[in-house]
């Protein structure tokens, strides 16, 4: 994906995601309204983070959070799980999760902090 300039609006709180994980399922959840009100301002289209790779939404959520960390924002758990993932994943590769049970394996991959799309 090519880079986008994002711009969140300085009344939007990172809270404002409700970012949440399913302790069981380890599945991230969020509310989409604050994403698409960053894409109207932004003057981009929804469909980039709702149909495109989920990596598009995780890396604009990461990046969001990196920035509300270093203008004194609240630290968010489900985010620093996050975070402390894409370092693992960096240092020792993809990371795969088996279940203990005969279901399928599920896979995380998160984007690189690196790879940030908001300017």
């Amino acid at each position: 994906m090519s880079q986008l300039t994002i711009r969140v609006p300085e009344d939007l709180d990172f809270a404002a995601l409700s970012l949440r994980r399913d302790p069981v399922s380890r599945e991230v959840s969020f509310a989409w309204a604050p994403i698409e009100r960053i894409c109207e301002v932004s003057g981009v289209d929804i469909q980039v983070f709702r149909a495109g790779h989920e990596d598009n939404v995780s890396g604009l959520i990461i990046a969001w959070y990196n920035i509300h960390r270093q203008h004194g924002g609240a630290p968010d758990a489900v985010a620093e799980q996050l975070l402390a993932e894409v370092d693992a994943e960096n240092r020792y590769g993809e990371i795969n999760v088996q279940p203990r049970c005969q279901r399928r394996a599920s896979v995380i991959r998160r984007p690189s902090p690196r790879r940030s799309i908001i300017h």
